[in-house]
Order: C-alpha cells, then structure tokens, then sequence
C-alpha cells in the first residue's frame, strides 16, 4: 500500500497541516504502508522529517498538471491537506479514478473525495449533506472521534491553577504570541508562563524581549512538540483555533482562543460554543487589557476553570489518527480482494 500526502507548512500557515499529516503517516507506517509527502515547501517538510525520513517530492517549481502527476505516481491513495478551494484539484483526481481524503476544517469546499476529515470540535455531518458532498461514495469523518492530533500517556499529572501555555503555531507572522504575552503581564496573579513556538516564527527576538522583561516566570521553548509531561499540568492554554486545540483539550487546559489567520476563526468560536473555553475574539480586534481582563475573571472563578479541564480530559483522547489509517488501509485491502476474486473468475487475466 502507497499514500501520497499533499500537504504544505510555512511561517505563514504554521506547521499544524504538517504535524497532523505526520500523525497519520505514522499510523500508516505501522499497518505497513508506504508514505511519501508532496509538497511546494520541500525544505520546511524536509526539516521536520528528519527523525522520520519519510520521502519527499518537491512540485515548488511544477505547475498543475506536475501537481497532479505527482500525486497519482506517488500513491495508491491520496491525502490532501491544503489551504484554499481544491475542488479543481478534487474533481481531477476523482475524473482520474482517484481514490483520495481531504481534510479540511473550512466547511466550505466542495467535496469529491472518498473520505472527508473535518478537524472540526462539532459535527457538521448535515450541513455537509446538504452543501458540499459532489460524490455519492464520500464518507464524512468530523468531530474528537476522527480528529488528527497525539494523545498523552495516562495518568496526566494535576493541573496548576496559575499555570500557563501559550501556543500560537509555528508560525505566527503577526506578534499574536507578543499581544498575549503584553496581556498576562496585567494579571494580578503571579503566574507561570510556558511559551511554545517553532523557528518559522519571525518574531523571536521580540518574544525573547517579553520573555526576559517580564515579572512573571516565562519559560520559551522552541521547536519541541506542545505535548509534553509539564505542559499538561497548565490550567490554562492560549491558542489559535487549530488541531493545537485539541491537543490542549485532550490534557485538559482551558482554552482562550485568539485567532490570526482566516481558516481558525470558525472553529475558534466552537470551541467556546461547547464549553471547552472562552473565545478571545480575532487578534487583530483583541487588547492587551481585554487579555488581563477575561485571565482575571476566569483566575477569580477556577472553579469553574477545573469543571471544564476535567471534562476535556474525558472526552478528547486523541485517538483519530489511529481511525483514519485503518479506514485507509481497509479500503485498498478491500480492493485487493476484489481483484484476486477477479482473476479467480478469469483465470486468462492471471499473469503465467
């Protein structure tokens, strides 16, 4: 079995399309599948595989039809996880007899694919039907159950109220990572403050100047995966709106979603809807002094704070990786029974 993953990662876009994609070529990998990625940003995957030298072709300087030649030769079935409308790309590879997943959170792109993954915290099965499903044989996988991000080994450690993380992806072009920082040095409470970020970020000069400056304790930590043992033990966890959510829901923090970039907005806002955390509003519209304010307010209420991190750590457990995989490797060991049933009833199609 071959998977191709098409998927891309820029100080831009950050690298959650990236990280996410290595999970699932993970689990792939150990149900014996071959993995190769194609991408216009062969550097940035480059760099991120090294531990797990996956191959990786480069279409940077390939036009559409390089694009799509890539992908068919390079997989027996296909993940797309890219930013934008792909339904030209889409319906190409279904016209082609392709046989190929999409993830995608936006809720807006029609969709022609044999799978759907809608890394999105509430089920959006109907508006699907309704709206963008193009292909009868497409199979909507949304919602914890089938979303792509690692889950934590058992027991996690107890939480601490005036603990923080703040994780804004890797990349976060825009100093929404200073903005936080600018808000939590308003706090009354003196608190501890974990900052993760990766080397795509252009800003790391003025986050180290926040980070000496301040007079909580700040802790910057760079290119090292959010999920790690001391981070579970935040209370509470500033993110984008993106697949970083779940992992901090699945360790139980409470969210304060801050969204930069179009594509988190929309789930940023359903994380709040179901009680997971507190929508912050779109950076671009958020203040330091409204950071203070909403940290103040939940910091005198973390009672209510620890109702919700218990729940999280209940209900989100990160096992959608695992689900997506097999669903795959079923699907092509299904089309292999069908040909040797084939060739049992022509037995002058069987090779000599």
């Amino acid at each position: 079995m071959r998977v191709s993953i098409r998927c891309e990662g820029s100080a831009a876009i950050g690298l959650g399309h990236v990280r996410r994609c290595m999970l699932l070529a993970n689990e792939l990998h150990r149900l014996n599948a071959e993995v190769g990625f194609v991408t216009r940003s062969g550097e940035t995957l480059t760099q991120e595989l090294a531990d797990i030298p996956y191959p990786v072709i480069d279409i940077s300087k390939s036009d559409e039809d390089g694009e799509f030649e890539a992908i068919m030769q390079s997989g027996d079935i296909h993940v797309l996880d890219l930013l934008g409308d792909t339904e030209s790309l889409q319906k190409r590879l279904f016209r082609a007899g392709a046989k190929f997943l999409v993830i995608d959170g936006s809720g807006r792109v029609p969709c022609w694919a044999r799978w759907l993954v809608d890394p999105y915290p509430i089920v959006r099965k109907d508006s699907f039907e309704r709206e963008l499903r193009r292909s009868s044989d497409t199979e909507y996988l949304g919602g914890a159950d089938f979303a792509l991000y690692s889950a934590l080994p058992e027991p996690l450690p107890d939480q601490q109220d005036n603990q923080v993380a703040v994780c804004m992806g890797g990349g976060d072009d825009r100093g929404t990572v200073e903005l936080i920082l600018q808000g939590l040095e308003q706090v009354s409470q003196p608190l501890e403050i974990m900052v993760y970020t990766g080397s795509l970020n252009p800003n790391i000069s003025s986050i180290e100047a926040c980070v000496q400056s301040s007079r909580h304790s700040v802790k910057l930590v760079l290119n090292q995966p959010l999920l790690q043992y001391s981070t579970s033990q935040a209370r509470f966890g500033f993110c984008a709106g993106g697949v970083t959510c779940y992992e901090m829901a699945s360790m139980g923090l409470f969210l304060m979603t801050l969204p930069f970039v179009e594509n988190q907005r929309r789930a940023a806002r359903a994380w709040a809807e179901i009680g997971a955390g507190a929508f912050m509003g779109d950076a671009e519209n958020v203040n330091p002094a409204l950071i203070a304010q909403t940290m103040n307010q939940w910091l005198a209420d973390v009672g209510h704070a620890r109702e919700i991190s218990s729940a999280s750590r209940q209900h989100f457990r990160g096992q959608g990786a695992g689900r997506i995989a097999l669903a795959l490797w079923n699907e092509l060991c299904s089309d292999r029974a069908k040909c040797r049933l084939q060739k049992q009833d022509n037995p002058s199609t069987s090779p000599k």
